[in-house]
């Protein structure tokens, strides 16, 4: 009620600007109907009401030779680009250490996976390969299991001949996901590479004009997630996914304090963090001095990684608020919602049905001066 007044009254809302986080949830192997739902996502991103955007997971894709490409990231930024004029985003590669199958363990792994999973389209390769073949998986080495999960999203015959022959353990080519779109051309923009294992994490930072509050500094990250219950841990440098995410933390507070110049700071992203999930980690933003206006507002009650969500089951009422909109600011939060939390149709191999655009919502939160 506060947006449709305010855009009748421009004058009166002359101080206020909008900004959105949210999980695109293009993984091509690991979340379903990448592929398919890449239009729609695109369209839906254009249509937000917002100054800027964070937008994760829009990764590298590879195409039919096996080459890696940024047509998600291309789509994305071509179909907002009269709502959201500036795109932001940093290629990395991070090959990550060299990891592989013996041929025994691929043999076995591949053997699995054709007699399960051979009729499966890509984008549900890697449920179906862990339903049936997960015990297989757990048995295999660590750098067997880091250099399958690296490569997911290729067919089956094609990881494991990767991976007998040995292949850098970092997703879609050690790109990072991040994309900053904004209405708004950045005064200026820069970029860090955080330490991590099998998926590449990362911030970006552009300082630039948001609404009525003038210059802002905007970061937009993505942390590690802890995918211990399906997949060891692979990495060296740390013993976890949770030390992991805890040092990129303490990176990212680092990159923030030396970048920010303004007094509106803004940090977006999926965190894979949150009062309700790795509170320990989470609560370092807490002491760092952020707030958060939708937990504040909804306590957890309005997840946005949920298991309602159809890409996730489609079932049950369980789920975690892992997407932040974290900020220092002058300003005063005055509206903070859920948003791209309903389904559409997209039409599917299966033909026509309904799904939600990511395995996540979007957030959304307004500022006023």
């Amino acid at each position: 009620m506060r947006r449709i007044f305010c855009a009748l009254l421009m004058a009166a809302c002359s101080g206020e600007a909008t900004v959105v986080t949210y999980n695109v949830g293009l993984a091509r192997g690991f979340v379903p109907y990448a592929d398919e739902r890449l239009d729609a996502a695109a369209e839906a991103i254009a249509g937000i009401d917002a100054d800027a955007v964070c937008i994760q997971e829009a990764w590298l894709r590879q195409n039919d030779s096996f080459n890696w490409t940024t047509e998600y990231i291309d789509k994305l930024v071509d179909a907002s680009s009269d709502s959201f004029p500036y795109a932001t985003w940093q290629r990395t590669q991070n090959k990550g250490e060299a990891t592989s199958c013996t041929p025994e363990e691929a043999a076995v792994l591949e053997e699995c996976a054709l007699e399960y999973c051979g009729d499966v389209s890509q984008g549900e390769l890697a449920d179906c390969a862990l339903t049936n073949c997960g015990d297989l998986f757990n048995a295999s080495s660590v750098g067997c299991q880091s250099c399958v999960a690296a490569n997911i999203g290729n067919p089956i015959e094609i990881i494991m001949e990767t991976c007998v022959g040995g292949s850098g353990s970092a997703a879609y080519d050690g790109h990072n996901g991040l994309l900053l779109l904004t209405k708004k051309q950045p005064e200026t923009t820069n970029h860090i590479q955080f330490p991590s294992a099998l998926t590449t994490r990362s911030a970006l930072h552009a300082k630039v004009k948001v609404g009525g509050l003038g210059s802002a500094d905007l970061f937009c990250t993505h942390l590690a997630a802890d995918l211990s219950n399906i997949l060891a841990y692979p990495g060296t440098e740390f013993g976890s996914y949770v030390e992991e995410q805890s040092a990129q933390i303490d990176l990212l507070l680092g990159f923030v304090e030396d970048n920010a110049t303004t007094e509106h700071t803004i940090v977006m992203g999926d965190m894979n963090t949150g009062t309700d999930d790795i509170p320990e980690n989470y609560g370092r933003f807490d002491d760092a001095g952020y707030s958060n206006q939708y937990v504040m507002d909804f306590d957890d009650s309005q997840c946005t990684y949920c298991s309602a969500n159809t890409l996730n089951g489609g079932s049950g009422d369980g789920g975690v608020t892992i997407d932040h909109i974290l900020t220092k600011t002058s300003a005063t939060p005055v509206e903070t919602d859920r948003i791209l939390d309903e389904t559409q149709a997209i039409t599917t191999s299966e033909g026509p049905t309904q799904h939600h655009l990511s395995d996540h919502y979007g957030v959304r939160l307004t500022l006023e001066r």
